[in-house]
């Protein structure tokens, strides 16, 4: 009987997967067959592994973005984080104090300032968006005055082998992007922390007579944002094998894509951690595609313009016919 039971439940799951995942597994064949037959070399096992260690840097950093606007919140200094936490790092290593407190380091960095983007967005009620775009300018600015506009540099071995090396032939930072997408999906849905997240992202006066503090919860969704892009910011310094004043430029953009286009809903709420895997991968395989197939990179930008309006399009319909 328990062995029927069992089996029962594993059909239904992997019903339930097929139906939420079904859209984004459909796209992700789609394109890997059209690239695969314009070029060949696409299909291969070093090109796959080179597109998972591409998306390991803005899947990681979706992860927490995907959380954050599952919080009904947007934090547009994501980019700026990732560079003055890499900044962070690449100074305590050059003054001797060791690859692995330089990781801690950046990744507290990054807590440090999700944490300030949260708190003064939660106290004061004013829109995220409008906080964070100028705080971007206030990052980065703190970047060039501590860098003084130049890369820092150079960074030992063992912390450049996190971005060359690889275990039983899997690259560390793809290692890495697994982790996290394990991480993110435990918090979102086997911890209280991320029922209430979703609680308050889906709505926050309903959550607030629930007896959730969605200060709290505001502030928790910016941590996190900010501790996975000090973890982007690492990955990015030691694929650069420096720390550049303009690191993390752009990325915002990278991840928000991510999860527009792995179905989390921008208005809050509703999202999943596996979209947003998924969601990266679509962008990986548009990129790697785009180089194979010899299409200028900048339609790459407009690709990535054109999802995000694609997807935020699809949310709505989405959400009108499902009243």
């Amino acid at each position: 009987m328990r062995e029927k039971e069992n089996e029962k439940r594993s059909r239904l799951f992997a019903t339930q997967l097929m139906k939420q995942y079904s859209g984004l597994l459909l796209v992700i064949i789609v394109l890997f067959t059209v690239i695969s037959v314009s070029n060949q070399n696409f299909c291969t096992v070093d090109n796959i592994l080179a597109i998972l260690r591409q998306i390991s840097i803005y899947g990681v950093l979706g992860i927490g973005m995907g959380i954050l606007i599952i919080n009904k919140q947007l934090d547009l200094t994501v980019g700026a984080i990732a560079g003055l936490s890499a900044v962070v790092g690449g100074l305590v290593m050059i003054k001797g104090g060791g690859v692995f407190a330089a990781i801690i380091a950046a990744v507290a960095a990054g807590a440090i300032l999700g944490a300030v983007n949260g708190i003064v967005v939660a106290k004061t009620g004013i829109s995220a968006f409008i906080f964070t775009m100028a705080m971007t300018q206030v990052y980065r600015g703190m970047i060039y005055l501590i860098t003084d506009g130049k890369p820092i540099s150079p960074f030992p071995d063992l912390f450049l082998n996190v971005n060359r090396s690889s275990v039983l032939g899997i690259p560390i930072p793809v290692i890495i992007l697994f982790i996290i997408v394990f991480i993110g999906w435990v918090i979102l849905n086997k911890t209280s922390l991320g029922r209430k997240i979703c609680a308050t992202g889906g709505s926050e006066v309903a959550a607030r007579y629930s007896g959730i503090n969605t200060g709290r919860m505001t502030i928790a969704s910016f941590i996190i944002c900010g501790i996975t892009a000090g973890i982007s910011g690492v990955l990015l310094a030691s694929k650069l094998q420096s720390a550049q004043p303009t690191l993390g430029t752009g990325l915002e953009m990278d991840a928000i894509s991510v999860a527009a286009i792995g179905g989390i809903s921008l208005d809050g709420g509703a999202g999943t951690i596996g979209g947003i895997l998924l969601g990266a991968i679509i962008i990986g395989i548009i990129n790697n595609g785009m180089i194979m197939m010899g299409i200028n990179s900048y339609w790459q930008m407009i690709a990535k313009g054109l999802i995000i309006v694609f997807a935020v399009v699809f949310d709505i319909i989405k959400k009108k016919y499902s009243k």
